[in-house]
């Protein structure tokens, strides 16, 4: 151990130190004297036996100088170790205060710039004097231990912290080295090497049992102290908690060239501790891949995969939780995934505006088809069919396909269309549900009134004829007639494809009126309408 060596005003020592001790006196130019210092020391505290632990020591200065050798002036300093005192040429240390090791007592004085005895100027050279002392050992040590505040699982390691040191009366010693072992009742359990008074001793709890464990640290001593033993501390190793583990499959079943998601839950009890590590998917004993659990709750690990190039087929597949170090392992029941060669698919169709429409219409016809296992989007064509025959095919575009029909010069009648996919690689073809579009003859209205003009008070009668724009059949059904909006009044076509209404004027106002016949239709004919004028006269 170096010895320790204190300058309380080491930027005065360095003005001083070029003539400590061997400056001659030598007059300046003004007359004045330049004389030197010198500073002796000595260390009382010792025995027949030399320095002891625990003493008192007492550290005494001499400084005698060329101008007047019985008196001096100036700063004057004392230590010993890391202790001093200022402005007395004598320091005694507290007892019990330096333990085993190397120390310094040191005195200083730092020189004096004034006048001699006989009046002249008169500068002093500072100086300083010191000597090295040891305490021998051994003396008594104190070991103290600490160790985790709560339990330790079994199988993760055992911290202990050490502290070896001698008894607390003495502020200053050489730290403790050599080594500090762990033990439980005789049986060592690990060592540590002390440097500089500590060491951490880690002890491994893999293969013991559960349970409290009341654990002593003995110091082995050194040069300077005597070996000791710490009292004891309690440290609990408890049992890892356990798990379980369940997953899902997303989608299943599938079809192969699908991507696969597996995600696996952990659950721990109790939940002391937050699980961590890995799952491992595998089919049978051939690992799939391993996913990192999440930190949060749900505890949860997700591995996505392709299925291209696997044969169609059913697999068994389980999630194994690997454990961490508070935490068993645990896995899953298995889970079967099917994975099918060709998905199922399932084919809808939307008619726009209206599956009944007069002939000359445009209708809209959409197919949308979805495989009803897997997760890709379908491709290939898709037909619009009239019963048997084709009536267009169209190519899918991101799962649809639209068809655009005009009907003109379609024949009105009730027709039974559906939408045919023809299926691809991966995807059966499937067809929708069949739907009725009825085509309805297109028709006219033509109105009139007579008498037109009619006097004011008397009677006109408002007549609609109704008739096929293309055919020849009388429609039927009835004819409202209306004034802005507003109905006059309703009457039912006869068979010459006519309707008559009887219309009072006697509380209108002269004037033109326009007035509308709208055709509600039937069952093979449209609805139409048209407009007429009636002037009613004074």
């Amino acid at each position: 151990m170096p010895s320790w060596r204190i300058f309380p005003r080491f930027a005065a020592l360095l003005a001083v130190a070029a003539c400590a001790m061997f400056c001659a006196p030598r007059a300046h130019a003004q007359g004045g004297i330049e004389g030197y210092s010198t500073t002796t020391v000595s260390l009382s505290g010792n025995n027949a036996t030399g320095y002891i632990a625990g003493a008192s020591f007492t550290v005494t200065m001499t400084v005698q100088n060329t101008c007047d050798p019985d008196e001096y002036d100036g700063d004057l300093y004392t230590t010993i170790g890391n202790l001093g005192n200022e402005d007395n040429p004598a320091y005694s240390s507290p007892p019990n205060y330096f333990g085993p090791g190397t120390w310094s007592a040191e005195a200083i004085y730092t020189g004096y710039n004034g006048t001699d005895l006989g009046g002249e100027d008169c500068t002093i050279t500072g100086s300083d004097a010191f000597v090295n002392f040891t305490v021998p050992g051994p003396v008594g040590s104190v070991t103290t231990a600490t160790g985790p505040t709560t339990s330790v699982i079994a199988g993760t390691p055992i911290t202990l912290q050490v502290f070896a040191a001698p008894p607390s009366q003495y502020q200053e010693f050489t730290p403790a080295t050599g080594t500090a072992s762990a033990y439980y009742g005789e049986d060592e359990l690990a060592t540590a090497t002390v440097t500089n008074g500590t060491a951490t001793i880690v002890i491994q709890t893999t293969g013991l049992p559960t349970g409290t464990y009341p654990l002593t640290v003995a110091y082995s001593g050194d040069a300077n102290y005597i070996p000791s033993t710490s009292s004891p501390v309690s440290v609990m190793i408890a049992a890892k908690q356990t798990s379980s583990t369940t997953f899902t499959v997303t989608p299943n079943p599938l079809v192969v060239g699908d991507t696969v998601t597996f995600q696996a839950t952990v659950v721990p009890s109790p939940t002391t501790y937050v699980p961590g590590g890995t799952v491992t998917f595998a089919l049978g004993t051939s690992s799939l891949g391993t996913a990192t659990l999440s930190t949060t709750s749900p505890y949860t690990a997700t591995l996505t995969l392709p299925t291209a190039g696997l044969p169609a087929g059913n697999y068994a597949i389980t999630a194994s939780y690997n454990g961490d170090i508070h935490d068993l392992a645990s896995q899953s029941q298995g889970v079967t995934v099917e994975l099918q060669a060709q998905s199922p698919t399932t084919t809808t169709m939307a008619i726009t505006p209206t599956t009944t429409v007069a002939a000359g219409a445009a209708l809209t016809f959409k197919a949308t088809v979805a495989q009803s296992v897997g997760n890709t989007v379908p491709t290939g064509d898709v037909s619009l069919m009239l019963g048997p025959n084709v009536i267009g095919t169209l190519p899918l575009a991101s799962g649809t396909a639209t068809a655009y029909i005009n009907t003109t010069g379609v024949a009105p009648g009730v027709y039974s269309v559906y939408m045919q996919y023809a299926g691809d690689a991966t995807d059966k073809s499937s067809a929708s549900a069949s739907q009725n579009v009825t085509i309805l003859h297109a028709t006219s209205v033509t109105g009139s009134a007579s008498p037109n003009p009619v006097a004011v008070g008397s009677t006109t009668f408002l007549t609609a004829k109704v008739a096929q724009t293309l055919g020849t059949a009388a429609p039927t059904g009835t004819v409202t007639f209306s004034y802005e909006g507003f109905a006059i009044g309703s009457a039912q076509l006869g068979t010459n494809g006519q309707a008559t209404l009887p219309l009072d004027t006697g509380a209108l106002p002269d004037g033109t009126y326009t007035l509308t016949a709208s055709y509600s239709g039937d069952v093979n004919n449209s609805a139409s309408a048209s407009t007429f004028a009636v002037t009613i006269t004074n």
